[in-house]
């Protein structure tokens, strides 16, 4: 339930990220996103190619896939782990597993794809920018406002490091990797969790208490065994029914003159014995 939880902060921060680069409510430039006017003709098309194979082209690709899919993916899928969790629906809970299984291997495909462009452009790509950012104290950001920088936009790799104060290329995949390996653990603990909601230790499923005792399997398993003893000898007895049914289907009822026939008629109760043979 906390890591949903968690999700859906992440993924509202990455939305007001995005609104932000769009509506250019609390930003100054409404660029971020390369907004520009439609364009028509072979000659946009062949710049559109250009650009798309550029540095400049491919420098927010990568922060529009993350930010887009964990803030609207993110929203969605931690609130229905949240209703998951709180319900122990196993349908939700597994639900939310895939979308963090399907972020973890999303987030690895982004990392290498930005020291890739950071390799071969010298540049930070816009995904890794903003991460770094964050890291800059308020010195820091001082001497890059007097010297003329808003942010690392453009900023050689080369000249980050005296510019934020620390190694930014040891730090950040550092940081990176404690955050992959640390979903990687929680994929794994959300598996188990799911597979406990669906079946439990001894088929009880959503019935299963949760417990820190280290023997709560035995003793769920205990108390079963014991109530299906009690259930076996502290039974309520039934006995059969049908000799009686049939002695009153032969005379349920003698008549006064104590003849062997019955005093009722078929279809009141029983059924009527065949008539004597004709002599």
């Amino acid at each position: 339930m906390l890591l949903a939880l968690a999700f859906i902060i992440v993924g509202a921060y990455h939305i007001l990220v995005v609104t932000e680069s769009l509506m250019g409510q609390f930003s100054s430039s409404m660029d971020e996103w390369g907004l520009q006017s439609s364009c028509q003709g072979s000659v946009c098309h062949e710049e559109w190619r250009e650009s798309f194979t550029s540095c400049e082209g491919l420098y927010r690709t990568t922060y529009r896939i993350r930010y887009l899919t964990i803030g609207i993916c993110g929203l969605f899928f931690g609130i229905i782990g949240f209703q998951g969790a709180l319900s122990r629906c196993q349908v939700s809970i597994k639900s939310f597993l895939s979308f963090w299984v399907a972020m973890l291997f999303l987030l690895i495909v982004l990392f290498i794809s930005d020291e890739v462009y950071v390799e071969v452009c010298e540049v930070l790509p816009r995904n890794m920018q903003l991460d770094i950012q964050m890291f800059i104290d308020r010195g820091h950001w001082a001497m890059m406002n007097a010297r003329g920088f808003k942010d690392l936009t453009n900023v050689k790799t080369d000249r980050i490091k005296d510019m934020v104060g620390f190694e930014w290329n040891v730090l950040y995949p550092s940081l990176y990797l404690i955050i992959l390996v640390v979903m990687a653990i929680f994929a794994w603990e959300i598996r188990k969790y799911a597979d406990n909601v669906d079946e439990g230790p001894v088929g009880l499923g959503a019935n299963f208490v949760i417990s820190n005792e280290p023997n709560r399997e035995v003793m769920v398993m205990a108390d079963r065994m014991n109530d299906a003893v009690q259930d076996y000898f502290s039974a309520v007895p039934h006995f059969s029914t049908i000799p009686q049914l049939e002695d009153g289907t032969r005379f349920p009822y003698f008549k006064k003159g104590k003849g062997p026939a019955p005093s009722i008629n078929y279809g009141t109760m029983g059924t009527r014995p065949p008539p004597p043979p004709e002599d």
